[in-house]
C-alpha cells in the first residue's frame, strides 16, 4: 500500500503483488519532488525475525490499511488487477525461480494442498496469493486498471493527471518479471480440472469484482470493464 505524495496531494496505491506494482513504484520514485511512504525492498531480504510485519509494507492488505490510515488522508486511490489465474502463475513462478519457497512442487500440487491451505494467511508469501480483492482500503472508491490492458500505463496516466494536472515524459517501464521459466516445464504448470475449479472458488470474488470470466483468454476480457471506471471496496 505504497502512499504517494506530491506537495498536499496524497494518492493510496494499492499494490497488488504480481500485478505491476514494482513498475509503478519505481515510475514514482524517478518522478522530481515526489516522494513515497510505505515501500520496503528489503523486506525480503532481511531475517524473518527482523521483519517489523508479516508481509512488506507495500503488500499491506486492506484491513490494516483502513486502521493505519482515516479515509480522507488521501486524495484519491487506485489499484492494478489482472486474470487470477495469470497472476497465481506468476506467483508460482516468482516463489519457485526467485524466492526458492515452493521447492519441486508442481502448479497442481501447490493448488490443492498449499494454496488451498493459506491463501487467506495473511502475510504468507509475502501476500503473492492473497485475493486480489483484498487489497483494498475498506469502502474507498478506486480507480481500477487492468494489467492485461495496458493497466501500468493507464496507472501512470491517473498518477500524472492527479499529481501535475498533465503528463510527464518519463514511461513506465515493465519491472520484476520471471522472464524465463528455468527449471520449470510446461508439465509443472498444467493444472487438472480438479485444480482448476478449485482456483475459480478461491479467487471466485477476484473472477466477479474484476469481470473476469473463468477461462482465460489473449486479450482482456469483455465483461464489465473495471479499468476507467470507479470501484468501492467492500467496507
Amino acid at each position: 500500500m505504497p502512499v504517494i505524495k506530491y506537495k498536499d496531494v496524497l494518492l493510496h496505491f494499492a499494490h497488488i503483488p504480481k500485478c505491476g506494482g514494482t513498475s509503478v513504484e519505481r515510475y514514482v520514485a524517478g518522478l522530481n519532488d515526489v516522494s513515497m511512504a510505505f515501500v520496503d525492498q528489503l523486506y525480503v531480504a532481511q531475517p524473518s525475525e527482523q521483519h517489523w510485519n508479516v508481509s512488506s509494507t507495500q503488500h499491506i492488505d486492506g484491513e490494516p490499511s483502513g486502521r493505519l490510515f482515516p479515509h480522507d488522508f488521501f486524495i484519491a486511490f487506485l489499484a492494478i488487477v489482472c486474470h487470477p489465474m495469470s497472476r497465481l502463475e506468476s506467483a508460482y513462478k516468482h516463489q519457485c525461480l526467485r524466492e526458492k519457497t515452493i521447492g519441486d512442487e508442481s502448479m497442481d500440487t501447490f493448488v490443492k494442498t498449499r494454496l488451498a491451505d493459506n491463501y487467506l494467511t495473511k502475510g504468507w508469501m509475502d501476500n503473492h496469493f492473497y485475493p486480489q480483492s483484498g487489497f483494498f482500503y475498506p469502502g474507498a472508491n478506486y480507480q481500477v486498471f487492468k494489467l492485461e490492458d495496458s493497466g501500468t500505463e493507464h496507472a501512470k496516466a491517473f498518477i500524472d493527471a492527479v499529481l501535475f494536472g498533465n503528463a510527464t515524459r518519463r514511461d513506465v517501464t515493465h519491472s520484476n518479471r520471471v522472464s524465463k521459466s528455468n527449471g520449470l516445464s510446461p508439465e509443472d504448470l498444467k493444472l487438472s480440472d480438479e485444480a482448476r475449479t478449485l482456483v475459480y472458488k478461491i479467487y471466485a470474488m477476484d473472477f466477479d469484482n474484476f469481470g473476469y470470466h473463468r477461462e482465460i483468454t489473449h486479450k482482456a476480457d469483455t465483461q464489465p470493464d473495471v479499468q476507467q471506471s470507479d470501484m468501492r471496496a467492500a467496507g
